[in-house]
């Protein structure tokens, strides 16, 4: 039987519908060659310094260097007295980026909510593979605490990344609250959550722009290089999951990472963590670096001010 010459038990195909500012720019997003790190690296780093957006905010920038590592720090510091902390930490498929690309976030949110923002220029697959850019996350918060100490501020840090800087925050935010360090909050931003690459969006969104499966798939394999998945400790079943702080997921419609990180974003509620999803209808993958001056930016800049910059919630009895 059909309908219209379509057999009423076959499924229609999903319309896919962007933001007209979006896609827009569909056609001045960078081509790259996902099999050549350099090229993708070079070709990533002149994208942003093109799209970028200005940033005039009120901060000292400085960079300090890691005992032992090295690694380098940008710290961005607001010009009034520092009321808390945060850090920050790049995405770029683990392979790619740097604390720069996100300058303008990092300048704002600074500014904006008197933070003393920590972004690492943590070490970078396929030549420093799993769990360095992790150790690198994790000394980066033990140095944001330690200043904060330092300048009397009592206030917890919170912690925030977008795409694998999104696993990077949460797996050293895990490991935070493992120790029994105090978070204030947590934001991950169309975050990298798991190696199986099974979700239905991971297929439904193979070729999507900015990033797709085979990037995907090349990102694990890079990463982990010769560990097998079943080292890396997944988030997913995580036992510290249930000890983190208030949390906010963001996912992007078009994207082979969008259910993974509702897949997050459920596992923490169902481990009694408290949660807000945002999905970001009709966008993609990293639009806001490609698209900052969008409607849909705009509105992604001030969800996550206002995350970050609301009271700390208080824990009660009730």
């Amino acid at each position: 039987m059909t309908e219209r010459g379509r057999s009423v038990s076959e499924a229609p195909h999903p319309v896919r519908r962007y933001d007209p500012e979006l896609l827009a720019v569909r056609s001045t997003l960078p081509t790259v060659d996902a099999n050549d790190v350099a090229g993708q690296r070079r070709a990533t780093a002149e994208s942003f310094r093109h799209f970028r957006r200005q940033s005039d905010q009120d901060v000292t920038i400085t960079d300090h260097g890691l005992s032992g590592s090295g690694v380098r720090l940008r710290v961005y510091e607001p010009s009034h007295p520092v009321r808390g902390g945060l850090l920050w930490v790049h995405g770029g498929a683990f392979v790619l980026g740097s604390p720069e690309d996100d300058d303008d976030i990092c300048r704002d949110l600074a500014a904006s909510h008197h933070q003393l923002v920590v972004s690492p220029d943590y070490r970078l697959a396929p030549e420093h593979p799993w769990p360095a850019a992790e150790e690198d996350c994790a000394a980066a918060l033990a140095w944001l605490v330690a200043r904060l100490s330092e300048a009397g501020v009592a206030a917890a840090p919170a912690v925030a990344g977008a795409s694998a800087g999104g696993a990077l925050a949460l797996r050293t935010a895990l490991d935070a609250v493992a120790t029994g360090l105090s978070l204030d909050r947590l934001l991950l931003t169309y975050p990298v959550v798991d190696t199986r690459l099974g979700a239905g969006s991971t297929t439904r969104y193979a070729k999507a722009p900015v990033f797709d499966g085979e990037q995907a798939r090349l990102m694990w394999g890079r990463y982990l290089a010769t560990a097998t998945p079943s080292l890396w400790r997944s988030p997913l079943t995580d036992p510290h999951l249930g000890a983190l702080p208030l949390t906010m997921v963001v996912t992007t419609e078009h994207d082979p990472l969008r259910d993974e990180g509702l897949e997050l974003a459920m596992a923490m509620l169902s481990a009694g963590v408290s949660v807000e999803v945002v999905n970001l209808a009709g966008t993609f993958h990293a639009f806001d670096r490609f698209a900052a001056e969008s409607e849909p930016a705009r509105r992604l800049r001030a969800t996550v001010s206002e995350f970050l910059g609301r009271p700390s919630p208080v824990a009660a009895d009730w």
